[in-house]
């Protein structure tokens, strides 16, 4: 797999990228639009809107079907400085900070493209894929934001971009994912597309522009690039979506991350994650956008949903905040969407430094409750760890109050990410 990122292209050149012609007119047939302006190119062997390119593969005995990742052998980058200068840079995927497999480290290693009040020239990145597959999985991820919402906060994630197929390096490109975010309309720190690859053997994402907020607009950033082969399904696809005090232990901002766990326990497995938990940390909130998260994130199996932090805090108990019927209706929604819903017990706090949590084991009660009558997966224990380990909280210091003897520091994030590993464990097979 070589891998090549280009840019330099005349900024006003939106439809033409490295000589070949988008599909908006030409190369490709009608597209389906989402509600959330995701637009999916349509013909006999492409994703229509909502639905799969196929169902995935039923679950082998005693485990997962794997979705391994594809890592690009080369990459070529190549973007134009503001004042016009062409550069040029290869290396190989190991070299490369949007393949290295870091999605973020203490030194923030990080791919980033010059732009102009929010518009890239034509950045793309085109990658050359050796192993035949029907069927990609595309995720990138730009964590210089905390939140996967990034409504307000800028920090240069692409808000308009398209991804091109093509059997060879000179195309012809068919264009299957074009998303433009809609006027007004928010942006994400990461983004997952599956699309049809078979008979194909190039791909390539093309980047237009990125969110300008306050005036700044002057860089994209991209922290990695995973592609995962969906030929078999994504049954090894997981969605983290909680409360603000967790949502540092999946994004890949820890050192430890449970996928690289499970795949250095079983080879074949390479666990596609993405973590859509944001600031809005009460369940309310997430059941009520719940048919836009489903419509965002249209692919990924499993829904892990860590809950009940955020609505605890105030000393809230769950008939204040109807949490347990929130979290049926959000199993239930999930459930008849062909989703696997998981729920892990809220984490302990630490009671000498946090007085606003008082009522944890009785959300706890109901997330027991749920699993129990719903016969869910039973995974990592986080009450218990915490309640053990105060000494993986922030103590002093913190980013506020609130987060002292509550926010895990990294210790915390990566006794998560080991006991997640650990506890799923028995869906792998060697």
């Amino acid at each position: 797999m070589a891998c090549l990122v280009v840019a330099g292209c005349e900024a006003h050149a939106a439809n033409v990228v490295d000589g070949a012609t988008r599909s908006d007119g030409s190369a490709a047939a009608d597209a389906a639009i989402r509600p959330d302006g995701h637009t999916l190119t349509e013909d006999a062997s492409t994703l229509t809107d909502g639905a799969h390119l196929a169902p995935d593969a039923p679950t082998s005995a005693g485990g997962l079907r794997p979705n391994p990742k594809l890592v690009p052998r080369t990459v070529i980058t190549s973007w134009t400085e503001p004042d016009g200068s062409a550069r040029v840079a290869r290396t190989d995927a190991a070299s490369s900070a949007a393949f290295d497999g870091v999605l973020y480290d203490d030194n923030r290693t990080w791919s980033s493209w010059p732009a102009s009040n929010g518009t890239l020239a034509a950045t793309s990145i085109v990658c050359e894929i050796a192993t035949p597959a029907d069927a990609l999985l595309w995720t990138w991820s730009d964590l210089a934001t905390s939140d996967w919402l990034n409504a307000v906060d800028y920090q240069g994630s692409p808000s308009a971009y398209h991804i091109d197929v093509a059997p060879a390096e000179d195309g012809p490109w068919t264009t299957v994912v074009d998303y433009t975010t809609p006027a007004g309309g928010d942006t994400y720190r990461s983004r997952a597309h599956r699309f049809a690859f078979a008979g194909m053997h190039w791909v390539r994402m093309v980047a237009l522009a990125v969110q300008a907020h306050d005036g700044r607009g002057d860089r994209m950033i991209l922290h990695e690039i995973e592609i995962h082969d969906a030929t078999n399904g994504l049954d090894d696809s997981w969605v983290f979506a909680g409360s603000a005090a967790t949502r540092f232990a999946w994004d890949g901002h820890t050192h430890h991350r449970w996928p690289v766990l499970v795949h250095e326990r079983h080879a074949a497995f390479d666990p596609a994650v993405i973590d859509i938990a944001d600031v809005p940390s009460a369940l309310a909130d997430f059941r009520t956008n719940l048919d836009r998260w489903l419509t965002l994130v249209p692919d990924h199996h499993r829904w892990v949903l860590v809950f009940g932090l955020g609505d605890a805090e105030g000393n809230r108990t769950p008939a204040e905040t109807g949490f347990e019927a929130d979290l049926r209706a959000v199993v239930d929604r999930l459930i008849a969407d062909g989703r696997v819903p998981i729920i892990p017990r809220v984490q302990a706090t630490d009671p000498t430094l946090d007085d606003q949590h008082a009522h944890i084991d009785d959300f706890n009660a109901v997330i027991d409750r749920v699993v129990s009558d719903y016969h869910l997966t039973q995974v990592a224990d986080f009450h218990a760890w915490f309640a053990a380990h105060p000494e993986q909280f922030c103590r002093s210091g913190c980013e506020s109050r609130a987060d002292e003897g509550v926010t895990p520091v990294e210790p915390g994030y990566e006794s998560m990410n080991d006991l997640w590993a650990t506890s799923v464990d028995g869906l792998y097979t060697p």
